[in-house]
């Protein structure tokens, strides 16, 4: 019975062409960098279950061509198939980028916002109320754009190394310095 109920219950990963259909523009989030030309976007779609008569969340990661280099990690960007591959992954390139990670604007206003708020009316709070004498508001027209250290100290571009496994002295990949971090070396 409760065997019955699992095998009703579970529902396979769809095929990236099951998520992408027959579009040839699509918006979709820039994930990773593989190459300086080269990224891999996620396509997320809400995919209607008719036995749990529920929307579900699926995603595709695919590979696209960045032609201007001009994308980072969490940017929104809009993606066109191209006519011809380029590679037998790559079969999408980036038109265009919507929106950079961390300046949220309102599309309708074309404002930038803050949280909740405009940086406006969060500035005309600020002013109203005053700030606390040791507590100063950030300055975003002076801040400088996100990466502007990229290489130097900012690595938000790069992908995080995660350490799975530590290996014991006497295994052979104990010291192997190209996969894993050594403390004792």
């Amino acid at each position: 019975m409760l065997r019955n109920m699992v095998n009703s219950l579970y529902r396979a990963p769809y095929d990236k062409s099951k998520i992408l259909g027959d579009n040839t523009i699509l918006m979709a989030k820039c994930v990773s960098k593989n190459m300086d030309t080269e990224g891999k976007v996620r396509i997320d779609r809400l995919i209607f279950d008719d036995h749990l008569k529920k929307h579900f969340r699926h995603y595709a990661d695919i590979d696209v061509y960045d032609p201007e280099k001009s994308t980072k990690k969490g940017d929104l960007v809009l993606i066109k198939r191209m006519e011809k591959p380029l590679t037998l992954e790559i079969n999408y390139e980036i038109m265009k980028v919507l929106y950079k990670y961390g300046d949220i604007v309102d599309p309708i206003s074309g404002k930038k916002c803050v949280k909740d708020m405009f940086r406006d009316d969060r500035k005309a709070l600020d002013e109203i109320y005053g700030q606390a004498y040791d507590n100063t508001p950030f300055d975003y027209d002076s801040a400088p754009d996100r990466g502007w250290q990229e290489g130097r100290k900012d690595f938000s571009h790069k992908d995080p190394y995660e350490k799975f496994h530590e290996f014991e002295k006497g295994h052979p990949m104990h010291n192997d310095k190209a996969a894993f971090w050594n403390k004792t070396k």
